[in-house]
């Protein structure tokens, strides 16, 4: 719920980090994260879409890429990171 309007945000998408203390890094840092007391004890955290311009694309693309690495089935990291791999020495 937004705390000035009280009214249910219709913007939001929940990004995961790698562990709980990256977690509190990124929503105690000076940009558009934050929590709520559902996420408390998860690695979960929010970002409302209307405020994504506030970080640049690499925070982003980093930030969704952590996310994803953390949800995803293993046998699909494992082809992504050495795809990435591969890619940065070649």
């Amino acid at each position: 719920m937004d705390p000035t309007t009280g009214e249910p945000y219709d913007d939001l998408v929940v990004l995961h980090a790698a562990d709980r203390g990256g977690k509190l890094a990124v929503v105690e840092g000076d940009g558009p994260f934050f929590s709520v007391p559902h996420f408390d004890g998860h690695a979960g955290y929010l970002v409302r879409l209307s405020r994504l311009g506030e970080v640049t694309l690499g925070e982003l693309r980093e930030l969704v890429t952590e996310s994803w690495l953390s949800c995803a089935p293993p046998k699909l990291v494992r082809a992504f990171l050495a795809d990435r791999a591969g890619v940065e020495h070649g």
